[in-house]
């Protein structure tokens, strides 16, 4: 039998094959769903947090997902002088 980790991996894949197939054409899930999660041997199992790389209590070392925030490209400038490994900063 697989360990831990790898089991509530599969069921967390499972459980999103079966929301992307309920969406049908749509296709995406939303934000609320993947917080609620799923129940995994009895305990709820969320697959995102609010921010930053979660990792559900169940599992003992390796995150389950990792949130971010897109940012816009016209909020970015490059600072000077403007290369290929320039830093990249919000304008002011």
């Amino acid at each position: 039998m697989p360990d831990l980790d790898t089991r509530v991996r599969l069921a967390a894949f499972a459980f999103l094959e079966e929301q992307v197939r309920l969406a049908g054409e749509e296709g995406s899930l939303r934000r609320d769903l993947l917080q609620a999660g799923f129940i995994f041997e009895g305990q709820r199992v969320s697959l995102v947090s609010r921010q930053g790389i979660f990792k559900p209590r169940l599992l003992a070392e390796i995150p389950l997902s990792i949130t971010t925030v897109a940012v816009r490209a016209a909020s970015m400038t490059l600072r000077q002088p403007a290369s290929a490994f320039s830093e990249v900063s919000p304008r002011s």
